[in-house]
């Protein structure tokens, strides 16, 4: 009878303890799903510099002249409402394009990302993040295609998440 009970208390306890440590990703909701068939299209959420909001200053560059390098217009640009694919062939906006892998064990993505070389007025001196290469930690990924990466650049933490 003790053996049973403490054959069960054990395996109870090993249950548990998988399902609350040894998360890859720290704000994560990723449960029986591969990280790369989980990471889909969406818009930019957020973007914060040192937790700073920074998506107002993006704003800024599209809709003030010289519109970084946009066309002229009349009606207000919000980043967040660009689409933003992440798909096998690699990240696509109306920004630019390029291709993202995930290495160290999953738990960081590699983005190399071009932006589009000024035909048709889009903007090509603020790349969104911020080099054409760029590492980035994995914060949150989910199941539903939340992203959230963070990433150290010239001592400021740049974080930014897509829905």
């Amino acid at each position: 009878m003790k053996t049973k009970v403490l054959l069960t208390s054990l395996i109870v306890i090993t249950i548990i303890s998988l399902f609350t440590t040894c998360k890859k990703y720290p704000e994560n909701t990723l449960w029986f799903k591969t990280p790369s068939s989980a990471i889909s299209s969406g818009y930019l959420k957020g973007f914060t510099v040192d937790g700073v909001d920074s998506l107002p200053m993006f704003n800024a560059i599209l809709n003030n002249p010289p519109y970084g390098g946009f066309n002229p217009h009349t009606d207000l640009w919000d980043i967040t409402t660009f689409f933003w694919r992440f798909d096998k062939e690699g990240i696509n906006s109306s920004f630019g394009s390029g291709s993202f892998h995930l290495f160290n064990n999953k738990k960081d993505i590699y983005i190399y990302f071009q932006m589009n070389d000024g035909l048709n007025g889009l903007p090509v001196n603020y790349n969104i993040f911020y080099t054409n290469e760029s590492s980035w930690k994995i914060l949150k990924l989910t199941k539903n295609g939340d992203l959230k990466i963070q990433r150290t650049y010239n001592n400021k933490v740049y974080e930014m998440e897509f829905n």
